[in-house]
């Protein structure tokens, strides 16, 4: 099969360090022990509560080598092969030798994909950097439809998920991935209705005051600090799903509703307030004693936080939007706060998004002999997947309307696309040519 990369001592120097540093990347990732208990399936494809999260992950993880390989010489089936072995060898250690680590069919699937995307990447480059008026605009179709899909699953991620179970009551719980609140709880309530440590009598109800955006609150006196998330309310169905947490986490209040990320298999958002329990000394008796009240309430726009105490109060409230969707795959959970920082990755990933949309529409807008009117469209569709995405997906799931700092970042990434398009356009030859790889 023909690929459009002709190989240069150069390429094939930067392939070779691609190849090496991923695989060292891959075993540092994959062969360290971790916490927690592995899972007893081996043969599921997409594994355990945040099986798509892994699913991203393990592709994202083995692009790279795929890439390096073929741009080091090895040849395409061979590169897809090596890293197909690599992944089983990897899944091999796992099972036998390496605690806490899940060893899965799933790995070795997504693993093989990522790597596969990898070689496609680059035995097809000339195909996407130096893209013809045709494929340009099947490039624009195609990416504005990963695009709307991204911002479809981000809303729905976010949206208040309660299912209609029984549900059980657990105050300070002792589990096993979780840390132990220290204090003591003195009441917990949901809407004003009474939270035990049980079986509680009428799950309906409970379900229906969750979805209408329910307010939970526990009066508690703190203790030590905390070294991991305690929970302090925690709520759970037959199914040993979490439906509602609050829980301490050093000094930080945490706060969490099942949303649809549960149901997608994402990491749910975990929404915090810093300094909501005041720093622990020993030595002051009366701090020791005084009660905090916490409350958190998650509505499909806001999401809001409070901490009350007789050293003070803190409030926050977080919009409910899409562009937060970087929280549901990294690989370690984020506590969300509402803080700038957050606010700047966001802007980036919206940015990182729609790049390849304005570099593509560039090179399809342009005329071409077997490219008329589909050509003139190309803008007036990339847009429309724009406002679709930004404007649409937050809208049917009811969420918080696309702060104008997400729009202006949208248009930094059409904006940076469409001038690297021209940039590269204006060149006669990237070093790109025929190639059998």
């Amino acid at each position: 099969m023909q690929g459009n990369v002709a190989l240069t001592p150069h390429l094939r120097r930067t392939g070779n360090g691609l190849a090496i540093g991923s695989a060292a990347l891959i075993l540092i990732a994959t062969l360290l022990p971790a916490s927690g208990r592995s899972m007893d399936a081996h043969f599921c494809v997409i594994c355990g509560p945040l099986g798509g999260v892994d699913a991203v992950l393990n592709v994202l993880l083995f692009i790279p080598l795929g890439a390096g390989l073929v741009l080091s010489g090895v040849p395409w089936r061979r590169a897809v092969l090596t890293a197909c072995l690599l992944s089983i060898a990897v899944e091999t250690t796992q099972l036998f030798f390496i605690p806490g680590r899940d060893a899965t069919l799933g790995d070795v699937i997504t693993n093989t994909v990522g790597a596969s995307l990898g070689v496609a990447l680059v035995r097809h480059s000339r195909t996407w950097l130096l893209p013809s008026p045709r494929a340009a605009a099947w490039l624009v179709l195609g990416w504005s439809g990963i695009w709307l899909t991204i911002q479809v699953i981000s809303s729905f991620a976010f949206a208040p998920s309660i299912p209609t179970s029984r549900f059980y009551g657990e105050i300070a719980p002792k589990l096993g991935n979780f840390d132990v609140f220290r204090g003591r709880v003195l009441r917990a309530t949901i809407d004003g209705v009474t939270i035990a440590d049980t079986l509680l009598s009428d799950g309906d109800s409970l379900a229906r005051r969750l979805r209408n955006a329910g307010q939970a609150v526990a009066t508690v006196v703190p203790a030590d600090t905390t070294f991991g998330i305690a929970p302090i309310l925690r709520v759970a169905d037959t199914s040993l799903r979490e439906i509602v947490l609050l829980a301490q986490n050093e000094r930080e209040f945490l706060f969490a509703v099942r949303t649809g990320a549960a149901t997608l298999r994402l990491r749910g958002p975990l929404f915090g307030l810093p300094r909501a329990f005041p720093a622990r000394g020993g030595r002051d008796a009366q701090q020791a004693a005084d009660t905090v009240t916490l409350t958190g309430r998650y509505q499909a726009r806001k999401l809001s936080l409070r901490a009350e105490s007789s050293a003070g109060r803190g409030h926050s409230a977080i919009p409910i939007i899409a562009s937060l969707g970087w929280t549901l795959l990294l690989p370690a959970q984020w506590f969300i706060q509402g803080t700038i920082g957050e606010r700047i990755l966001s802007w980036i990933w919206v940015a990182f998004l729609l790049l390849p949309l304005g570099y593509w529409t560039v090179y399809a807008a342009r005329r071409s002999e077997s490219l008329t009117r589909p050509s003139q469209l190309t803008w007036t569709i990339s847009l429309v997947f724009v406002v679709a995405g930004l404007g649409g997906a937050p809208f049917v799931f009811g969420q918080s309307p696309t702060p104008a700092s997400d729009w202006l970042a949208a248009f930094a990434g059409l904006t940076l696309g469409a001038v690297l398009a021209r940039t590269t356009g204006s060149r006669p030859r990237l070093g790109l040519s025929k190639a059998r790889l």
